[in-house]
């Protein structure tokens, strides 16, 4: 299994589009719905360990636009370096 925080869809992802609300996402149970924004959704879901992580998915508009996700990959990369206390 892939213990990595950072998760990205396949190339050619075709599940459901990101503007309804997920109920599953690869091996995250999707629980609730956080926050959405202009470009993505901000999902609380659980690992199949059982640990609460925050996903956030891009608005598939969104992810057609270049500079949207590199923006979004560049985020990612900051958040990877976090180190949370709790």
């Amino acid at each position: 299994m892939n213990n990595s925080p950072l998760t990205t869809l396949p190339q050619g992802y075709r599940g459901q589009p990101p503007e309804q609300p997920l109920q599953r996402l690869g091996p995250y149970q999707i629980e609730s719905v956080l926050g959405q924004g202009a470009a993505a959704m901000v999902y609380r879901a659980r690992r199949p360990d059982g640990s609460i992580v925050a996903l956030k998915v891009l608005h598939r508009a969104a992810g057609a636009d270049a500079k949207i996700r590199d923006a979004f990959q560049h985020e990612a990369k900051i958040l990877l370096k976090l180190n949370h206390p709790g």
